[in-house]
């Protein structure tokens, strides 16, 4: 994942996040996007924009935000396929995209543009947790 920090302030240097996953209820991925970008900013970690994943499930017509694990499970022969993306609202720019299934070239198109507008919008809850960390670790 490309995730664009302020690279010359970090020389030779390696930059590493992992996530454990205690309980899979679904959208891990998106969340682990999520999770990762907020631990980069709330170390100081100097980035040009905050990551935010999401995830669409798309099973024939219907279409479900951010699923959870058993519509995650759901499955259709014909046309059945889930996106998950990284995206970085600020830059506009979109860090990963992860799709299974099978799903045509308009839906793709579709799914991405409807996921990134869902990235932007959950940026102020993103800022918001953010504040609050720092107001915490004020207090202690």
């Amino acid at each position: 994942i490309q995730i664009y920090i302020f690279q010359h302030l970090y020389p030779k240097s390696q930059i590493d996040v992992f996530v454990t996953i205690i309980e899979d209820d679904g959208s891990t991925l998106a969340a682990a996007l999520t999770a990762s970008g907020l631990a980069l900013a709330d170390a100081s970690i100097q980035m040009f924009d905050t990551l935010v994943g999401a995830s669409i499930k798309r099973v024939k017509n219907r279409v479900l935000i951010d699923p959870d694990k058993t519509e995650e499970e759901m499955y259709d022969e014909t046309e059945c396929g889930q996106m998950t993306i990284g995206f970085q609202p600020s830059l506009e720019q979109v860090a990963l995209v992860s799709q299974e299934g099978h799903v045509n070239l308009e839906s793709l198109t579709k799914d991405t543009k409807q996921l990134s507008k869902m990235c932007t919008e959950l940026m102020p809850i993103v800022h918001s947790c953010l504040v609050q960390a720092i107001k915490e670790s004020d207090t202690s």
